[in-house]
C-alpha cells in the first residue's frame, strides 16, 4: 500500500498538548485496502471524495509505503528508507554526517537544488550584415 500526504491539523492530544496530525491518502489493491479497513477498525476513515485516509502524528515523508504488522496488527509506516539513511548517517560523523543529514532533511521537505551553470562566454559576433 502506499499513502500520499494530502493535510495537517491541529488539536489537543490526550494529555490536552497541542499535536499536528498528518492526513495521507491510501492506495493499493482491493486485497490491501480490505485489510487496512480491517486492521483500522474504528479508526478507517473515508473522504467524500472516496479517498480511503490514514492519520498519524509522526510525518515520514510526501510518499510512504504501509503494511500491516503481523505481530500488533496495526498499520505502520515503513521506515527502512530513513533507517537506511540514519545509520549511514551515524556512521559518519562530523562534516560528512552533518552533511548526509543536511540532504536527507532537504529531501523530506521537497527541496530540490537545480545545478550550478556557469555564465556563458560572450557571444561570438556573426556577420554584421549577411544580405551586403
Amino acid at each position: 500500500m502506499k499513502a500520499t500526504f494530502k493535510s495537517s491539523y491541529r488539536k489537543m492530544d490526550k494529555n490536552q498538548q497541542p499535536t499536528t496530525v498528518f492526513v495521507f491518502a491510501v492506495t493499493g489493491t482491493a486485497e490491501e485496502l480490505a485489510k487496512y479497513k480491517e486492521a483500522q477498525k474504528e479508526h478507517y476513515k473515508v473522504n467524500p471524495d472516496g479517498e480511503v485516509l490514514w492519520f498519524t502524528t509522526r510525518f515520514q515523508g510526501d510518499v510512504v509505503k504501509l503494511s500491516i504488522s503481523a505481530k500488533s496488527g496495526k498499520v505502520v509506516c515503513d521506515n527502512t528508507e530513513m533507517d537506511k539513511t540514519n545509520s549511514l548517517i551515524e556512521q559518519n560523523k562530523g562534516a560528512l554526517g552533518e552533511a548526509l543529514a543536511r540532504l536527507y532533511a532537504e529531501r523530506i521537505m521537497g527541496v530540490q537544488h537545480r545545478p550550478y551553470v556557469p555564465m556563458n562566454e560572450p557571444a561570438v559576433e556573426g556577420p554584421a550584415n549577411l544580405g551586403e
